[in-house]
């Protein structure tokens, strides 16, 4: 009669009750599915948890998950629909499962007190008896024994498990078969209830007398329960604790429905029991949390990592409009800027042979890591900044960041190359010659580049892990440090650490040579005398103010880094993961400026080319034509011919640059009608008729007016006149 009763009370409650408990119990069902699946991945991620304690938090995890993923969600849905919605098979389903993984949890928190009585009291048995094999072996017997306990429901004539509205879950009927019920109270709870009192009133005991007598003998030798083993003590205490006070009230209920053969108490009652026995599976990783400071550190990680990661990826989607063209145009320009500055490194030194020395042999290793930088790396940032996402797939975030890293560790060992040749340059002379040889230092080159190589192939070979991630604040695919930390202290060690200082030895030792040089010379030594030459000394200049550029953009990086290492997770606001990107690519654009600054040769060699790329050289007058045309045209055609050089790049510049960004913009207003097809509308075909004479515009005419310009003159004749007209 009361089960009817309880049954009505379920299926007539009102609209928001069914609201609250359905919520209650779904929010704590996610609750407990990923506070275990965070305490496996905390277990899995630092080697330091992976002890034998952790081994039976481990099997306790599974037994919560196992619980809330095949048990909760019937409950749920129950208390959603006010009955029990599902035939008779999935309830007797329900309770086998309810019946195994509780009888489990239970065992494997007897095993736990066995694993503490070993360590703390018979701690020359604790080796011997509590290895990783034989902790396995303990859960797995634990596991069948509460797979063999439970087999027998399923046996159990029809009526052994019935659906109970109160607790809205379906479980086994005690007095369906009490020699049954008797026999699995006595194994499967009293017995482990038994082993577990006894054990830890054994630990405590223990505890306490070490504790007295360390306090009279002040000996270390004498504290026969380490620190780390007492805190791993009390958190699997906290852990029984829990799981008593959730069991406890389970416990009293049940022999209350006992004692009076049917269910007497109020439905809340009920309802607590079936929460509290889920709730048991949620608290675990709660109490970790706050007992283990590396359980903290590591859920802290991932919480922060998932949090920070969406933040940053919700950021970098939904930008303002201009914004992402900012973004766009100055990683674009920068792209193009350090392609073009690197090639022009490379024709100087083709077109000069005076250029041709061993020192810029280095200057042209580092250009073209910085071109294949620009190449490979940078197109895909521009792109992922303009469309606000990751487009590439894996195989090309697997790519920019195994190029990125490659890149980035030939720049770096190139640096401590050249700091090594200034080094024998100006300190031991003597013996360049014999060093530094062109095909010795080409062999340096290559074997920096094979080094580098070698040094970005091993995350290729992590298991179970992409260690190359795309990063939406930095914009990028990058190596992440946390995926293996082994191989991150080896490519910190070996080649950041080691060409660092390499550097700072070399360099430090040039510049103490030179003083010492510098000296002698002012007291009268002979020019032929000094070692440093002033050649040598500007070749010098050079590449200091080259590694300079180098530390400038890759100091802020290394803060940036150490900071996420430090913290655990990316915490830095968006702004800063983009300068960490733009320094990089940074990095790769500025040589070209450094050496067009600092050494003459190099800047003629710049200015050179520039010239020849316009075909013909500006000239300052067109005295022929002025006679043939009006006096204001020939004003104007006065100070077209004559303006300054500032306001000619200003001009030009200006100009082509709007030339670009028409012909780009009209080209993407195309691409966006041709991949949205909501966007071919009436309307639009007039907007794309629109672009077409706008492209025509800036492709047919402008490029003239660019040229005119910059040359002060029209230079191409009177048939193109006529045509541009």
């Amino acid at each position: 009669m009361r089960r009817n009763t309880l049954s009505l009370e379920l299926a007539t409650r009102t609209e928001a009750l069914v609201c609250t408990e359905t919520v209650l119990f779904a929010v704590t069902n996610v609750v407990a599915i990923l506070g275990n699946l965070l305490t496996f991945y905390a277990v899995h991620r630092n080697h330091r948890l992976r002890t034998i304690p952790n081994m039976f938090l481990i099997a306790l995890a599974l037994s919560d998950i196992l619980m809330s993923t095949i048990c909760m969600p019937f409950t749920v849905a129950s208390l959603f629909h006010g009955r029990w919605i599902f035939d008779e098979t999935v309830c007797r389903f329900q309770a086998f499962d309810i019946f195994t993984f509780g009888t489990s949890s239970l065992g494997t928190m007897a095993a736990i007190a066995v694993s503490r009585y070993f360590c703390v009291v018979n701690r020359e048995k604790y080796p011997s008896l509590f290895k990783k094999q034989r902790s396995v072996i303990y859960i797995f017997i634990v596991w069948c024994l509460a797979l063999a306990g439970s087999a027998p429901t399923l046996l159990f004539k029809n009526g052994s498990v019935e659906f109970q509205p109160g607790k809205a879950m379906c479980l086994y009927k005690v007095e369906s078969n009490i020699a049954y019920s008797v026999f699995m109270h006595c194994c499967f709870i009293t017995t482990p209830l038994i082993i577990i009192t006894v054990c830890y009133v054994k630990v405590f005991r223990t505890v306490s007398r070490s504790n007295r007598v360390f306090s009279l003998e002040n000996n270390s030798e004498l504290l026969r329960v380490n620190v780390q083993e007492a805190k791993v003590t009390k958190r699997l205490v906290a852990v029984m604790v829990g799981f008593a006070c959730c069991s406890l009230p389970i416990a009293i209920i049940d022999n209350i429905d006992i004692a009076h053969g049917e269910p007497i108490l109020p439905r809340l009652a009920y309802l607590t029991y079936g929460f509290l026995l889920y709730l048991s599976s949620t608290i675990n990783p709660f109490i970790y949390c706050a007992t283990d400071k590396r359980f903290r550190r590591e859920y802290k990680a991932v919480f922060w990592k998932t949090v920070m990661t969406s933040k940053l990826s919700l950021e970098l989607a939904t930008r303002e409009e201009a914004l992402v063209w900012t973004e766009t145009v100055l990683f674009a320009f920068t792209n193009v800027v350090a392609v073009f500055g690197n090639l022009l490194t490379f024709y100087a030194v083709y077109r000069k042979p005076r250029l041709r020395t061993i020192p810029n042999m280095f200057v042209i290793a580092l250009a073209v890591s910085d071109i294949l930088m620009c190449t490979c790396c940078m197109p895909f940032t521009v792109v992922t900044l303009f469309h606000g996402r990751w487009i590439f797939g894996e195989s090309f975030c697997l790519f920019q960041g195994f190029a990125a890293l490659t890149f980035g560790i030939v720049a770096m060992d190139t640096m401590g190359i050249i700091a090594v040749n200034r080094f024998f340059c100006v300190v031991k002379p003597e013996r360049y010659l014999l060093l530094f040889k062109k095909k010795r230092a080409l062999i340096y080159i290559v074997i920096v580049w094979c080094l580098a190589f070698a040094g970005s192939v091993p995350p290729f070979s992590f298991e179970g892990k992409n260690s190359f991630k795309f990063q939406p604040g930095k914009a990028m695919c990058l190596y992440t440090f946390e995926s293996n930390m082994a191989y991150t202290v080896t490519i910190e060690c070996v080649y950041i650490a080691a060409p660092l200082t390499i550097i700072a030895v070399c360099y430090v030792k040039v510049f103490r040579s030179v003083s010492r040089s510098n000296r002698v010379f002012c007291l009268g030594v002979n020019l032929s005398q000094l070692r440093a030459n002033v050649e040598e000394a500007k070749v010098t200049k050079t590449l200091v103010a080259v590694l300079l550029g180098f530390a400038c953009c890759w100091l802020p990086i290394s803060v940036v880094d150490n900071v996420d290492a430090a913290r655990g997770e990316p915490k830095i606001p968006r702004q800063v993961y983009l300068t960490y990107a733009f320094l990089a690519y940074l990095s790769s654009t500025i040589n070209p400026f450094i050496y067009g600054i600092m050494n003459r040769q190099f800047r003629r060699e710049y200015k050179a080319l520039l010239r020849k790329i316009t075909f013909f050289r500006r000239q300052k007058g067109n005295n022929n034509s002025s006679h043939n045309v009006e006096t204001m045209t020939s004003k104007l055609s006065l100070e077209l011919a004559t303006r300054e050089e500032a306001l000619v790049w200003t001009e030009t510049v200006l100009f082509a640059f709007t030339n670009v960004m028409a012909v780009f913009g009209n080209l993407l207003t195309f691409h966006a009608v041709y991949r949205n097809h909501r966007l071919r509308t009436i309307t639009n075909m007039f907007v794309i008729a629109l672009a077409v004479s706008d492209i025509l515009m800036y492709t047919c005419c402008m490029p003239f007016t660019v040229v005119t310009l910059f040359h002060g003159r029209w230079i191409f004749g009177e048939s193109y006149c006529l045509f541009l007209g």
